[in-house]
């Protein structure tokens, strides 16, 4: 277009050749040559005046010229400028369509052919309509501004095609997009929708902000409205948030409070109507009572479904249904019970161990209140603190007692009765009450009975007339006032009256009135018989026993430490015999022994005892073999003499 407008000009100015005289003919001029031309030969403007006012002037600029027309001071190679200046007898046509005053409506630039003809409204034109530029196609025709690539195009009915020349719409982008970015701060990016005299206005924007990234369709015309689309750049979807945290995610930003709830419905709409705010409703042409909804209520959410149907939520292989009368099923969709469970189970699990987790459970209860957290529960515990298995607790209420352990059945199937740790099959933590027991194994606390016979027994007080176990009788106190029967009997303290039948005792006290048979060994603290004993082995930390002791064989256990090798080491001080003489005749007994007036009140230890005899033996021998040592140097010294005197 510049070099059209340029040869166009200079067309004009260049008439025919320059002709020997000093000036230009009109009607041309003959015998030009490349030497003649209309110009300058310095570096002065060519200036083009009319009325002797400046009009057009032709500037040399670094190594070009800038072309200014109606300005003195071009800014480019063809610089248009409008200043209306009146010279004097001179009038200014007027273009076709213009109002007089020019200013608001003027033609900087005209392009035309012979197609187009050469009126004001032909053509292709630029004009000035007060500050704004307008660039116009008068032809019924397409308006093409291209690239290499391609461009826009603008047809006749004012749509704009972008890759096409038949638009459809007032923009149509073919094989192409459609980009709008921010590169400010504090910039838009963002297209705006609305309808002349409409108050609703919609604006699509893309945000990147800390309010969250991506696509927001925001109501402009509602000030609470920060958002009601939001499709955020991690593929979630928001809908009244910019920070959507699932891939829908619904939220109601208006004020929830009940005044200005209230305040939006009929006056006369019920308590219950003014607290809900429905978020998502689905129905269809079947509906009658308003479909699905999901609505909240302050900060309450809610599902319902309003038809007089079920209401299912299902997967491949089955779901939950909801009745219309509120009943739930699982696995049948005709639910008999608040909860209906069909050829499946339910699963209460606990999978974190963290301190302060809950354990899932079943609370029973008759009323259930703010206060009140029901009366029993079932619950899974599985910590070492806890214990391993099904517990049956009281629930804690003010004013109530509560506490575990109620019954604890054990993964190992054993069953605790206020016991959390139960070591049999059944361990009762407490008493244990039976007219006729026949159990194979019972750990109790405490069990009294006139006759029980048992397996085997763990028990903290047992108390029986007649006890026959067949197994182990473990217990902390025994009170038995007839017969004991049994194969290992454990206890930190017996008190039997008649007769005991074991193959092995094994007890911190043991007080027997009667007679004590026993097979095999007898393993006791303090042992008092009134009685006889009769058993293959007795180990005992102190026995009293009043009658007499018969034994093939007593063996005592000690700790090698305490035995005399000590007294046949090189340092060991052995005490003089005059001190030894001494001591005798102050204590009437040897250094290191018990006085009779001891032995009297506390007996002797006969592991000690030989202790201390082995010493005195050993003690004995030293002194023995020291006067064999005396009496040799003795005999020595009376030969030397008897020589001597043998020899005068």
């Amino acid at each position: 277009m510049k070099k059209i407008i340029f040869l166009f000009f200079f067309g004009a100015l260049i008439i025919g050749g320059y002709a020997q005289s000093s000036y230009w003919n009109l009607s041309g001029n003959a015998n030009t040559t490349p030497f003649h031309f209309l110009g300058t030969t310095d570096n002065n403007p060519i200036i083009f005046k009319i009325g002797n006012i400046e009009r057009m002037r032709l500037t040399p600029v670094k190594n070009t010229s800038f072309l200014g027309i109606g300005l003195t001071n071009p800014q480019a190679p063809l610089h248009l400028h409008y200043q209306p200046i009146p010279v004097a007898g001179l009038t200014l046509p007027i273009p076709e369509g213009s109002t007089d005053d020019r200013v608001s409506d003027i033609k900087l630039l005209q392009l035309s052919t012979s197609a187009t003809g050469s009126g004001a409204n032909n053509g292709f034109s630029i004009s000035l309509i007060d500050k704004d530029i307008v660039f116009e196609q008068h032809e019924r025709a397409k308006f093409f501004i291209e690239g290499p690539g391609g461009g826009l195009m603008i047809s006749p009915d004012g749509n704009i095609g972008i890759g096409t020349d038949i638009p459809r719409q007032k923009l149509h982008i073919e094989n192409g997009n459609l980009l709008i970015s921010k590169a400010l701060p504090n910039a838009s990016a963002s297209m705006n929708f609305e309808i002349a005299n409409s108050i609703n206005k919609w604006r699509v924007e893309y945000q990147n902000s800390v309010n969250g990234n991506g696509l927001n369709f925001v109501n402009i015309t509602n000030p609470n409205s920060n958002s009601v689309l939001f499709l955020a750049n991690d593929n979630k979807v928001g809908i009244g948030t910019t920070a959507p945290q699932t891939i829908l995610h619904l939220h109601d930003p208006r004020n929830m409070s009940p005044t200005s709830m209230e305040s939006s419905l009929p006056e006369d709409s019920t308590r219950n109507e003014r607290s809900f705010r429905n978020l998502l409703r689905l129905t269809t042409r079947d509906t009658q009572s308003g479909g699905f909804v999901i609505s909240s209520e302050w900060s309450h959410l809610y599902f319902q479904h309003r038809e007089q149907g079920t209401f299912s939520i299902a997967g491949p292989g089955g779901g939950v249904s909801i009745a219309p009368n509120g009943y739930i099923g699982m696995g049948t969709d005709i639910p008999r019970q608040k909860l209906h469970v069909v050829d499946g189970n339910i699963l209460i699990s606990r999978t974190s161990r963290a301190p302060g987790s809950k354990n899932g459970s079943i609370a029973f209860g008759g009323d259930i209140t703010n206060t009140h957290n029901g009366s029993w529960g079932i619950e899974y515990l599985n910590s070492n603190e806890e214990g391993y298995g099904l517990n049956f607790w009281k629930a804690y209420n003010p004013g109530e007692n509560h506490f575990n352990y109620a019954l604890f059945l054990r993964d190992d199937g054993n069953v605790g009765v206020g016991k959390k740790d139960p070591q049999a099959k059944l361990d009762v933590g407490g008493s244990f009450r039976a007219e006729n027991a026949n159990i194979d194994t019972v750990s109790t606390k405490i069990l009294t009975a006139q006759r029980a016979s048992i397996d085997t027994i763990f028990i903290e007080d047992l108390t029986a007339q007649d006890a026959n176990i067949t197994g182990t009788l473990t217990t902390k106190k025994l009170n038995a006032g007839d017969t004991i029967s049994t194969k290992v009997l454990n206890a930190e303290r017996a008190n039997i009256s008649k007769i005991v039948t074991t193959k092995e005792l094994s007890t911190e006290w043991a007080d027997i009135a009667g007679t004590m048979f026993n097979q095999d060994v007898v393993t006791v603290g303090p042992l008092v018989m009134t009685g006889s004993l009769y058993a293959d082995l007795v180990q005992a930390t102190c026995a009293r026993i009043s009658g007499t002791v018969c034994a093939k064989e007593v063996q005592v256990s000690l700790n090698p430490s305490c035995w005399p090798d000590f007294v046949f080491e090189k340092d060991y001080e052995l005490l003089p015999l005059n001190e030894v003489e001494q001591f005798i005749a102050e204590n009437k007994h040897l250094p290191n022994v018990p006085s009779a007036a001891e032995v009297e009140a506390n007996g002797i230890n006969l592991g000690e005892m030989n202790v201390i005899l082995l010493q005195k033996v050993e003690e004995l021998t030293l002194y023995i073999i020291e006067q064999e040592k005396q009496m040799k140097e003795m005999q020595k010294r009376l030969s030397e003499v008897e020589g001597k005197k043998g020899g005068e």
